[in-house]
């Protein structure tokens, strides 16, 4: 029997199993800003900026994959122009809960569409979610008037990459996050 994936807009009921989604997409970042530095529970940090509107990681900006109503997968994306406004929401919010504080670099602009995370369970790998969540997002994107949309992919997640550029993504540039190199990859789409 085929399970049956459901791609839905994200609720604030979905915070706590889409900050574990998304603390396993952005381990390193995690591990070096928040664990590394700091005696914090990282799922509860998120689930509160998961429910909080106005930032990077808010349900608004978020989508979730389903199977028989269990959380397998998230992808989050939003207006490349909100990015700063976003994450200043987020580093005020780390500031207050844990004195906090980054230069990091940019990781998108004006103009662009742009995928922030994209998880999916382990267990629900390779049967089609992850391009399930993309083409969700890229929709999202050409329905908002958008002519291109990016992303980061870490140098060494090859598998990644690969699906990446299967969906039609091309490397832009390099960027660098926390000492951790990205290769931005953007797709045009039809205007």
């Amino acid at each position: 029997m085929t399970e049956i994936i459901k791609i839905r807009k994200a609720t604030t009921n979905d915070a706590a199993q889409i900050a574990q989604r998304m603390i396993f997409a952005m381990e390193d970042l995690v591990e070096k800003y928040l664990n590394g530095k700091f005696a914090l529970d990282p799922i509860a940090i998120f689930s509160e900026l998961i429910e909080t509107k106005n930032n990077l990681y808010s349900h608004e900006n978020t989508w979730v994959a389903c199977i028989n109503h269990q959380l397998v997968g998230t992808i989050t994306a939003y207006d490349g122009a909100s990015f700063e406004t976003f994450r200043a929401h987020v580093f005020e919010k780390l500031y207050e809960q844990t004195g906090f504080s980054s230069e990091l670099a940019s990781e998108t602009q004006a103009g662009e569409f742009y995928i922030d995370t994209v998880s999916v369970h382990p267990d629900f790998q390779r049967k089609g979610i992850g391009n399930q969540l993309i083409n969700t997002a890229i929709d999202a994107a050409i329905e908002n008037g958008f002519s291109k949309i990016a992303l980061l992919v870490e140098t060494h997640n090859l598998q990644a990459k690969a699906l990446y550029l299967k969906l039609g993504f091309q490397p832009s540039s390099w960027v660098e996050l926390g000492g951790t190199s990205y290769e931005k990859l953007v797709r045009e789409l039809p205007g």
